[in-house]
């Protein structure tokens, strides 16, 4: 059992060495992942609103307005929730990795 945990440690030694000779990178990396994901749940959102908005106008086509409707709906609503859970996941990990990227932005 002692084996296994020396070669896990020596294993986790070996990454964070890794780490810390790239950690402005990974930082970096971190940060724009981060904004990534902000930017994907805005615009997430702005299109389940388009296609909320293009709801009425795909009513007034006979005879498949409504399906055509139903499904514009779906795909609003399904857009949007996508957004609010995107956006949700972005606050998490901005408020995990706070420290961090307060330090990366000091460091420019």
């Amino acid at each position: 059992m002692q084996r296994k945990q020396r070669e896990k440690l020596i294993e986790l030694d070996t990454i964070f060495e890794e780490l810390r000779k790239d950690a402005r990178a990974v930082a970096e990396d971190l940060a724009v992942g981060i904004d990534a994901t902000k930017t994907v749940g805005i615009f997430s959102i702005l299109i389940g609103v388009l296609a909320a908005v293009m709801i009425y106008p795909t009513t007034r086509i006979e005879p498949w307005g409504t399906w055509i409707g139903l499904i514009f709906a779906a795909f609003a609503g399904g857009m949007i929730v996508l957004g609010a859970f995107t956006l949700r996941s972005y606050k998490a990990l901005q408020r995990k990795y706070s420290k961090l990227l307060k330090l990366k932005a000091s460091l420019r």
